[in-house]
């Protein structure tokens, strides 16, 4: 979407705009697409952050409320990964609206969980 608010800006509109988005999609947009591996990445990495930052909660000095958002904003970002995913790589029309579900109930289970941890953490350490 950021390239065709790019051509807008620039006077690039209707057709002129949608032949310049498919020349860039073949050019440069293919390879700026997420991948499966991609995302293994980033949930490995974030699985390992997480379990880092669990263990110095567990067992040193520090702020658990800085702790626990850190774990919370890791995961964040490996979930909203998992929804760039789905929503950038390339589907069937198929796998596409079945995507669209599934990213939906995602994002909303995260948001549960972190206004959860909001509840039961942070705002108890504020008072």
């Amino acid at each position: 979407m950021t390239k065709a608010a790019e051509l807008g800006r620039a006077g690039v509109n209707g057709v002129a705009q949608s032949a310049a988005m498919k020349d860039w999609e073949k050019t440069e947009g293919h390879a700026l697409r997420p991948v499966a591996e991609d995302l293994r990445h980033l949930q490995e990495a974030a699985g390992e952050l997480e379990h880092l930052l669990q263990k110095s909660r567990d067992n040193g000095p520090g702020a658990p409320g800085r702790t626990g958002f850190m774990i919370r904003a890791i995961t964040s970002l490996a979930t909203y990964g998992a929804n760039l995913l789905e929503e950038q790589g390339k589907h069937s029309a198929e796998e596409a609206a079945e995507y669209a579900l599934t990213r939906e109930n995602r994002r909303d289970r995260i948001n549960a969980d972190n206004l959860k941890w909001l509840i039961d953490e942070a705002i108890f350490h504020l008072s």
